[in-house]
């Protein structure tokens, strides 16, 4: 009897055995293969558009310059289940962009794919393509992915990111309100205004949680809060806009350069960090 005991438990082990070199298996190779058969699934397709004034965008996506006169939106659609894997909708000049989320049929696959890894899967990430030379009344939306802007003129942007690099290129920007959770935010001869009315004035804000912020050759006018929590902040302004402006910076635990600016003027910048160094020059 005490064989035919001992048969379950062998059983058992071959089992567990056979589990393990599975596992092995998709960790060596055959976890790439299922991945590779999964991706034919996605078919990648774009539309154009033309006539667009402001834009509003929901999900992951990245925003880059586009080579022509056109913007072109570039996504996938899932081929077995027929459905677009974004959603997007013009009406009136206004474009608004969003994720439909992750893929249902796959969703499983690549989260435990991701969590592998321990890097989002952004192979199938959409990107929508701005025309340079365009005028934009407003561009808005929460975004998860690396945003390019260049040579734009953009009365109203107010984007909250999640994580990616921000880079904002030979630009114009009247009123913006930019908050960026992790990523870097760099400014490039670009100028930021603070519009203000006969009733109100509105402050400009840019708020980083984790990142660097750098700008170069940079014109501001009107009243700007840049905050950086953790990261430092190198801003390099442009000559003319040092004649006319106010520089207040106060760090926690960094080092604080500032330049000789006016202390009685329209023109304000404001800049604080919890952890890092402040360089204006």
């Amino acid at each position: 009897m005490k064989r035919f005991d001992s048969l379950p438990k062998i059983a058992i082990g071959l089992l567990a055995l056979g589990a393990l070199l599975a596992v092995s298996g998709y960790l060596m190779g055959g976890w790439n293969q299922l991945k590779e058969v999964t991706s034919q699934y996605r078919q990648q397709t774009n539309v154009s558009f033309s006539d667009v004034s402001s834009i509003d965008i929901n999900g992951s996506i990245s925003i880059l310059p586009s080579d022509d006169d056109q913007f072109h939106l570039y996504y996938y659609r899932n081929q077995h289940h027929q459905t677009d894997l974004t959603n997007y909708q013009l009406t009136d000049g206004k474009l608004v962009i969003k994720d439909q989320g992750q893929d249902v049929s796959e969703s499983l696959f690549d989260q435990f794919f991701s969590f592998y890894h321990q890097t989002p899967d952004t192979s199938y990430q959409p990107v929508l393509y701005v025309p340079k030379g365009r005028q934009l009344d407003k561009l808005s939306g929460l975004i998860i992915g690396d945003v390019h802007l260049k040579k734009l003129q953009i009365d109203l942007l107010d984007l909250s990111i999640q994580k990616g690099k921000t880079v904002i290129e030979d630009s114009q920007i009247d009123s913006i309100a930019l908050s960026i959770l992790d990523g870097d935010l760099v400014l490039e001869d670009t100028r930021l205004d603070s519009q203000t009315t006969s009733e109100s004035q509105f402050i400009s804000t840019i708020y980083l949680t984790l990142g660097q912020l750098t700008a170069n050759n940079l014109t501001l006018a009107g009243h700007h809060d840049i905050m950086v929590l953790k990261g430092d902040t190198h801003i390099q302004l442009k000559e003319d806009s040092k004649q006319t402006l106010h520089v207040e910076a106060y760090s926690e635990s960094g080092q604080v350069i500032l330049p000789q600016t006016q202390t009685q003027s329209q023109t304000q910048l404001v800049l604080f960090s919890k952890q890092g160094d402040i360089l204006v020059e």
